[in-house]
């Protein structure tokens, strides 16, 4: 505005102005105050702002702000903060109020006849802004609602796959090894959930199946299920020690290499290896990914998510004849969800998965003191 005043006018107007400065992230204008000064920004700027994740417009150099509230005399319509170090004109409605009763009069006249343009100018501006940020919160909103029932869908698969796995395993009790057929089981549900993810409006790159950071990935998987490995290691010394069976007191069993037919461990080692990797899909990549890209904005949502995704995880386990197994791979899957969130892949959680169950049962022979076998 100071911009469309004659040289002479601008020195009228600036001796009723004072100077302020304000630093970055200092509040100006709040909303519901007394509408009784407004400015003019010399340089630096401003947003305006109804809460403070919904900012409306942003005002740089040359703008006013405020004028509005003090012709109309209504309270602050909105709030203001500088966004960095802002330099501004500050004016009392009473100061200039004073002009149109002085010989000034014309110049007060032709200031609000050039705010009153600037502020149908700024009326367009923020309903082009608003109408912006309405869309992205109904974007926001049917996003959530896609999740929410993405999340329902998946939950009732997982509900009808420990049905039939246990209906299954009671019809087959004669057999000796049911690996083989418990992951078929697997994975046909777990087809059946990559097709809801697949169909929904989502990238299945959001669900963990990506490369991001790979190398990274590897790295911290590898180091964290050394460590992790290490501490079941010492547990089943502990165990042995205080507890163990006097026949059979070796710490490393190996019971994949004490069978009679080698080739059946060895391809039922390949087929959990590719089981961990749909388990992985499911436990990790979709309920941990729905309920965070759900829960998203909510304080602890990454945690709450984890032990979720963990609870169903130990969840898929009760078919097994020990719900004392089921218990336990609770600890695991809360380690695995941290490792899932921290890159949202399921690349590196498969490593470590497969790399634990391996040691635990082939190595350690964990089955031998009372933990079923995968």
């Amino acid at each position: 505005m100071l911009n469309d005043l004659l040289e002479k006018e601008r020195e009228s107007f600036l001796k009723i102005a004072d100077k302020i400065t304000l630093d970055n992230d200092e509040v100006l204008i709040r909303m519901g105050e007394n509408s009784d000064c407004f400015y003019f920004i010399i340089s630096g700027e401003v947003e305006v702002y109804i809460e403070p994740e919904f900012v409306i417009n942003v005002l740089k150099d040359g703008k006013c702000i405020g004028f509005m509230g003090v012709v109309e005399r209504k309270k602050r319509s909105a709030s203001v903060r500088a966004t960095k170090n802002t330099k501004l004109y500050k004016i009392y409605a009473e100061d200039f109020e004073s002009l149109r009763k002085s010989k000034e009069r014309d110049l007060y006249i032709k200031i609000i006849k050039i705010q009153m343009l600037e502020s149908i100018g700024h009326v367009r501006n923020n309903n082009t802004h608003l109408l912006h940020k309405y869309n992205q919160l109904v974007k926001a909103k049917n996003e959530k609602i896609t999740y929410g029932a993405l999340f329902i869908s998946v939950i009732i698969s997982i509900i009808f796959y420990g049905f039939t796995l246990r209906i299954f395993l009671s019809s087959v009790t004669s057999m000796e090894n049911t690996t083989l057929f418990t992951s078929v089981i697997l994975f046909v549900f777990g087809g059946l959930i990559f097709s809801i993810v697949y169909r929904s409006p989502f990238p299945i790159s959001d669900f963990g199946i990506n490369l991001r950071r790979w190398k990274l990935q590897i790295y911290e998987s590898l180091w964290y299920t050394t460590l992790f490995i290490i501490l079941i290691t010492i547990c089943k010394l502990a165990y042995l020690y205080f507890m163990g069976d006097a026949d059979d007191s070796r710490l490393f069993t190996l019971p994949l290499l004490n069978t009679s037919n080698i080739s059946v461990s060895v391809l039922l080692s390949f087929v959990y290896c590719i089981f961990v990797v749909v388990q992985e899909f499911i436990a990790r990549g979709v309920i941990i990914s729905t309920i965070l890209n759900f829960l998203e904005g909510v304080k602890h949502s990454g945690l709450g998510a984890i032990i979720m995704s963990s609870m169903l995880f130990s969840a898929q386990h009760l078919h097994l004849p020990s719900i004392a197994f089921a218990v336990l791979v609770f600890i695991p899957g809360i380690f695995w969800g941290w490792l899932f969130v921290r890159h949202r892949s399921i690349l590196g959680v498969s490593i470590s998965h497969i790399i634990t169950g391996i040691w635990a049962i082939q190595i350690l022979g964990l089955n031998n003191i009372g933990i079923p076998q995968f």
